[in-house]
């Protein structure tokens, strides 16, 4: 029998073929040409159901981003419609040129989304305990190939798909998760020429998408404590503020607070609150009449010296002479 495989989405159909079930004698493949107007030999192959399967589903993962059970795939036959994509006839030849090998899906299944909730969750003691295990033999999933080596090599490239994807969705920037796929597909091309084991170039991205992850979760962490402490300053400006009374009131050690903050704005938290201090107090000075001395006892301020050598660093000039070139009468 003549097939297709055919993966048909909302605005594209991609087909591949034609394919043959068993090998085909020469006459047959004369007769072929002639019926279909072919102006160059295309030798029909033989591509078993299940290998066809498993590349309809690696263009399904590949284009949307998303797994879809091998089981969910429907092969047609050349003289099918393409209109008409379900069959019950046709799930019925799949699964018993399955049962030709008594094979499963489940534990390659089972290990694939077990791995993408791992890495989207940047979990890097559950991608640890993972690789620890062990990963699927390449007999407990379709067969793909006509050689484990082959075999292996597709699996991987389907891995590091999966793998960018499941980053994205945890997190990880959309392009540098697509680098990160580029450089491991490069990775595994130079493995197949060195004849490599094509597992460990899939186990390293393995870690390495879950470590990025994790460090993109802890960076909006971090983003999220930065702001949270500028809320909580300015919520009690008038307050004599430490970091080590800031840490503790919104869910961070004062260390980390400390390092976070100087990493991310640049200056250090007591630099900042300083500054945000001196800002308002210019409003006030700016758009009120209060005596300078009232100003800096409001925002606490441990003499109105101090308070001019501070608002000097941040305005170069002392209140008095802000408040003389810039008062709104």
């Amino acid at each position: 029998m003549v097939y297709f495989g055919i993966w048909k989405g909302n605005d594209r159909i991609i087909v591949i073929g034609p394919a043959v079930r068993n090998e085909v004698d020469g006459g047959y493949q004369a007769k072929y040409e002639n019926d279909h107007a072919m102006h160059r030999t295309l030798p029909l192959k033989r591509f078993p159901f299940r290998i066809m399967n498993q590349f309809l589903a690696l263009i399904y993962c590949h284009i949307t981003g998303e797994s879809v059970a091998y089981d969910a795939i429907h092969i047609r036959s050349q003289e099918t419609d393409i209109g008409d994509w379900a069959s019950e006839g046709d799930m019925e030849t799949y699964q018993l040129d399955q049962s030709e090998y008594d094979r499963s899906h489940m534990s390659g299944m089972d290990y694939e989304n077990r791995m993408i909730e791992i890495v989207k969750a940047g979990d890097l003691n559950g991608v640890k305990e993972l690789m620890g295990g062990s990963f699927p033999a390449l007999e407990s999933v379709s067969k793909v190939a006509d050689t484990k080596r082959k075999q292996a090599e597709y699996m991987t490239v389907s891995m590091i798909t999966l793998l960018t994807r499941a980053s994205i969705e945890g997190g990880l920037r959309s392009e540098a998760a697509h680098e990160m796929g580029d450089i491991y597909l490069k990775q595994l091309e130079r493995a197949s020429v060195r004849g490599e084991a094509f597992i460990m170039v899939g186990l390293r991205a393995m870690y390495e998408f879950t470590e990025q992850v994790s460090l993109a979760k802890l960076e909006r962490r971090s983003q999220s404590y930065i702001e949270a402490c500028k809320d909580y300053i300015a919520e009690h400006l008038r307050k004599n503020l430490t970091v080590g009374e800031i840490g503790p009131a919104i869910g961070v050690s004062r260390t980390y607070l400390a390092h976070k903050f100087r990493q991310v704005e640049g200056i250090t938290v007591q630099k900042y609150i300083q500054r945000e201090k001196c800002v308002h107090a210019a409003n006030l000075l700016k758009y009120s009449d209060y005596p300078i001395s009232l100003i800096s006892e409001y925002f606490g301020f441990s003499s109105q010296s101090y308070f001019g050598i501070c608002f000097r660093e941040w305005f170069g000039m002392t209140p008095k002479e802000y408040r003389l070139a810039n008062q709104i009468n």
